[in-house]
């Protein structure tokens, strides 16, 4: 399933990720098919050597792991080239693996009803649902994940709370305060003067200033 489920994430990988053009992500099916023929006769040479089958396989699906490790890196670095070379060694160890297992089931010792021809019906079957399972769940997951991505990023900040200032609200003794005051100026439905107080004392007592008389001329003289 691993294998087949690169099919429908490297190109919108290469193209959303690495800023790569359409031709050089088409160029990508070129290098999986390639690293696959280059798999094909690696495993046709190690079987003409009597190799386990099994160990094949088992290799096979470690070249995947260091395929796909290859292809993640491949985003922090900035590499298209580490890109193209991940995709290579993804079809490297699919047409390995394939081949492997391919030939573990034709080997594989027939008892009773049971015939090869079973073993390798079986083994077709399994890639066909693995092909088909692994292409609608990488494509689900890579929609899933693109959804909450986008949504994370186009969701609105929220309202911060306005700051509450002092002189913005008004106490219980303020406004006591200001309606005593209005009170005091609105006696009787007429406005009266305001209340002032007295001048304070400095030791003198109260009274009005008296100026001196204004000097006269005697009597009897002439003017």
């Amino acid at each position: 399933m691993a294998f087949n489920m690169q099919d429908v994430l490297l190109e919108p990988y290469g193209g959303e990720i690495l800023g790569l053009s359409v031709s050089a992500t088409t160029l990508l099916t070129a290098m999986w098919a390639a690293g696959a023929l280059a798999g094909f006769a690696f495993a046709a040479r190690m079987l003409k050597r009597q190799a386990n089958v099994y160990r094949m396989a088992a290799s096979g699906v470690l070249v995947g792991i260091a395929a796909f490790s290859t292809v993640i890196f491949a985003a922090p670095m900035a590499s298209p080239a580490l890109f193209f070379a991940g995709a290579g060694l993804i079809g490297l160890g699919g047409g390995y693996f394939a081949v492997s297992t391919l030939t573990a089931a034709m080997t594989m010792p027939a008892e009773g009803v049971a015939g090869r021809g079973l073993a390798l019906g079986a083994w077709g079957a399994a890639q066909a649902t693995a092909a088909g399972l692994s292409t609608a769940i990488g494509g689900g997951l890579r929609d899933w994940v693109n959804l909450h991505a986008t949504a994370e990023t186009s969701a609105p900040p929220s309202p911060r709370p306005r700051p509450v200032t002092r002189s913005s609200t008004t106490s219980r003794s303020d406004f006591s305060s200001s309606r005593s005051s209005r009170s005091a100026r609105w006696s009787g439905g007429r406005c009266a003067a305001p209340i002032r107080p007295p001048p304070p004392r400095t030791g003198r007592a109260w009274a009005l200033p008296i100026s001196p008389p204004e000097p006269t001329a005697p009597e009897g003289t002439g003017s």
